[in-house]
């Protein structure tokens, strides 16, 4: 099959908007993502949106789109293809050590400084969405991401019953129904240590439990039971430096407050 001026090779996978697949520019012979939007969610709209916005801002260590338009009433778009993300790292690897772990923390720290700097907020921080490139880190998959601002909402007011994101790496505070800030992104960057550098998360094992309301809704049972776990009190005392340390703050910010970024990565260091 040949979308505009790239033929699809293979299937690499699918989520609830649609389809991924590699494929190949003709003119160049280069490797591309392509994604096919077949939802009505507006997902992909939503991420060449925020591509374009944090591109304009200077931020590079994401995928560069080579085209986005509409296909038999799809949207698509082609990016850069990445061959391996941290998740596969750790299939291949195993538990990654600390001072492997100290190198990815430092890099993805730094990344989404960047992305709080333009006042991104990427909502689905977890392995699978940090590819691998020549000894770099690149983020991905902005589908859910969001530009936030803390003078056009109250806060106080603020409710929010819908987790975003995947719930196994959703913060605490999203658990909780708190707005979106950058305090979530970096939250669940520790629980993405803390899964890498020990092979699982506490909250993994939790006993399903049926229920009508959706998996993403806050007071959905397993969710209940992810926000316990996922509490200060509960999860840290089973943690150690420099994790505890870096979790402790995280823990301690307010939502409208702005993490220091280059203290975090000198606890790595």
């Amino acid at each position: 099959m040949r979308i505009k001026h790239f033929d699809v090779v293979s299937f690499i996978g699918q989520g609830s908007f649609g389809k991924v697949y590699k494929g190949i520019d003709v003119r160049n012979d280069n490797a591309v993502a392509i994604k096919i939007d077949t939802s009505n969610l507006k997902v992909l709209r939503n991420e060449v949106s925020i591509m374009n916005y944090l591109y304009r801002n200077g931020v590079y260590d994401i995928p560069k789109i080579f085209w986005y338009g509409n296909i038999d009433n799809n949207l698509v778009l082609a990016m850069t293809h990445y061959n391996n993300n941290l998740q596969d790292y750790f299939d291949v690897k195993g538990v990654i050590n600390d001072t492997k772990m100290a190198s990815i923390m430092i890099k993805c720290l730094d990344i989404l400084r960047q992305l709080a700097d333009s006042q991104v907020v990427h909502r689905d921080i977890k392995p699978q969405n940090f590819m691998m490139n020549n000894g770099q880190l690149n983020i991905i998959d902005f589908g859910l991401s969001t530009i936030y601002s803390f003078t056009s909402i109250d806060y106080n007011d603020y409710n929010n019953n819908e987790i975003v994101g995947t719930p196994r790496f959703t913060s605490y505070f999203s658990h909780c129904g708190e707005p979106p800030s950058p305090r979530d992104d970096i939250v669940s960057l520790g629980y993405m240590y803390i899964y890498l550098n020990t092979g699982s998360l506490h909250w993994d094992e939790i006993e399903r439990r049926d229920t009508s309301l959706s998996v993403c809704d806050i007071n959905h049972p397993d969710n209940l039971i992810r926000r316990e776990l996922k509490s200060h009190d509960v999860l840290l005392p089973t943690l150690s430096d420099p994790i505890k340390n870096y979790m402790h703050y995280c823990y301690s910010l307010k939502c409208e407050d702005t993490p220091d970024y280059h203290s975090l990565m000198r606890l790595f260091t």
